[in-house]
């Protein structure tokens, strides 16, 4: 969103700087806290919080995955608004969501290169 933003406002450099300074604190928090996490990596309390956060953690990814399945190919409101059944899923796009998940299972690249080929199939098909 911000790309989008700065890009309307100011072009490509506004698109850029804006991404930048979205993402340039989290970088650097997240370097702070990896370069002191070694420190602390054995104490029985940081364990603990660790431990805690990783069902949240996985509640909030499984979450943001549900949102992008209903955004992208599950049309629950149009298909009740509309009463019919037939708006409910776009096919294509299920397909290529079937494909890319059976891709992931089988090959287990890096998720970068799964990103990379969705940005490339959404341009060739006009997502």
């Amino acid at each position: 969103m911000a790309t989008y933003v700065g890009y309307s406002v100011a072009g490509i450099f506004g698109g850029m700087i804006a991404t930048a300074g979205v993402t340039i604190p989290s970088v650097i928090i997240v370097t702070f806290v990896a370069k002191n996490l070694e420190k602390f990596k054995d104490n029985p309390l940081i364990s603990r919080a660790f431990y805690g956060l990783r069902p949240a953690v996985t509640g909030l990814i499984a979450a943001a995955g549900m949102d992008v399945m209903m955004t992208s190919f599950l049309f629950i409101k149009e298909a009740v608004a509309k009463n019919d059944i037939t708006v409910l899923v776009d096919p294509l796009k299920l397909v290529v969501f079937i494909v890319f998940l059976w891709s992931i299972c089988k090959y287990k690249k890096h998720p970068v290169s799964y990103i990379a080929l969705g940005a490339v199939v959404g341009v060739v098909l006009h997502f």
